[in-house]
């Protein structure tokens, strides 16, 4: 809060905060007062003598009109609320003007009685569907992915008002939020950026935060949204006729070509995912299916060869590889052991 008494043109008692008696300077034609246009009436120009009190925190100026040098009134302000004479003590008061960046208020003082106060601000307030938010048509919550929200706008309040935003993370939903740092940032929609680097919940708190009494502050907060860690394509394993297949051993099996051997992969994740079926070596192979996860593969000709599928996601990349012998006669096969 703050407040003065005026006991003349130029002099004042009991000052604290921004309000500020300023006397009309040497240079002046009259060094008692400020002589203003009568606001209040509308005949012929008529001047006022008036004292000047300048408000630093919002750039107001009230002027004080008296019929005597010695005018003695309280002025306070607080919260963008101006009120007068709270100590009953006042004299000489005719009439004050209060003018702000946006309006004039005019004052009137009755003989006896309460001055009126005058609301110069309107609270500080989240605008109208102004509150921060989430780009959601843009946003997947999982690590590594990049998400967009926008700040607050607030209405109101009594300047300076510093205006904010951070990050608020935690764990569980039953865990404290944990405080990002803070940016600032203009009183707008601004837009955010963020990347998520782990899981749990995360919210955007937009703040605007008066730095003047009664240093008013007011917050707005997105709604809580999961974190999940990004889904993986997890183990693989692979299957020859339904039988399991051990991809680290990677034993040669031996097989009659012109015969379709059915070939299949399957991942333990839940991450979508391509495959893709190819050859390598001395024999030709068909698939039925190369982009399925499983397959019939026919090899045309003998040779030793291997099959590979190739499972990928959008962040991982995994292979799985099995061998064949392949022989064009039975005998050949039994030979071979097969």
């Amino acid at each position: 809060m703050s407040e003065i008494t005026i006991t003349s043109f130029v002099d004042y008692e009991d000052k604290s905060g921004d309000l500020e008696l300023i006397p009309l300077g040497n240079a002046a034609r009259n060094l008692n007062h400020w002589d203003v246009k009568r606001w209040w009436y509308q005949g012929r120009t008529i001047y006022e003598a008036c004292a000047r009190i300048n408000n630093t925190s919002n750039g107001d100026v009230l002027y004080i009109a008296s019929s005597t040098n010695f005018p003695r009134l309280k002025v306070e302000f607080n919260g963008g609320n101006y009120t007068f004479d709270s100590d009953n003590a006042r004299e000489h008061i005719d009439r004050i003007l209060i003018k702000t960046s946006s309006d004039d208020i005019d004052i009137q003082v009755p003989l006896r009685g309460t001055i009126e106060s005058a609301v110069v601000s309107e609270p500080l307030e989240i605008a109208p569907n102004g509150g921060a938010n989430w780009v959601g048509n843009l946003n997947t919550y999982e690590v590594g992915k990049t998400i967009y929200g926008k700040t607050a706008v607030f209405t109101g309040g009594i300047e300076p008002i510093t205006y904010r935003w951070r990050m608020q993370t935690r764990a569980t939903s039953s865990d404290s939020w944990t405080n990002g740092s803070w940016t600032n940032v203009i009183n707008a929609k601004v837009d955010i950026i963020h990347v998520l680097t782990e899981a749990g919940q995360i919210r955007i708190h937009s703040q605007a935060k008066e730095n003047n009494a009664p240093n008013t502050t007011v917050n707005s907060f997105t709604g809580g949204q999961n974190v999940t860690e990004p889904p993986i394509i997890g183990d693989i394993t692979a299957t020859v006729f339904g039988n399991p297949y051990d991809l680290v051993a990677a034993p040669t099996l031996s097989v009659l070509t012109q015969d379709p051997i059915a070939v299949a992969v399957q991942k333990s994740g839940t991450a979508p995912t391509t495959y893709n079926w190819t050859a390598r070596g001395g024999a030709t192979a068909i698939f039925d299916n190369p982009i399925s996860a499983s397959t019939d593969v026919t090899f045309v000709t003998p040779g030793v060869v291997t099959i590979q599928c190739t499972i990928q996601s959008a962040d991982e990349l995994k292979t799985a590889d099995i061998q064949f012998f392949t022989a064009a006669t039975y005998a050949e096969l039994v030979a071979l052991g097969g």
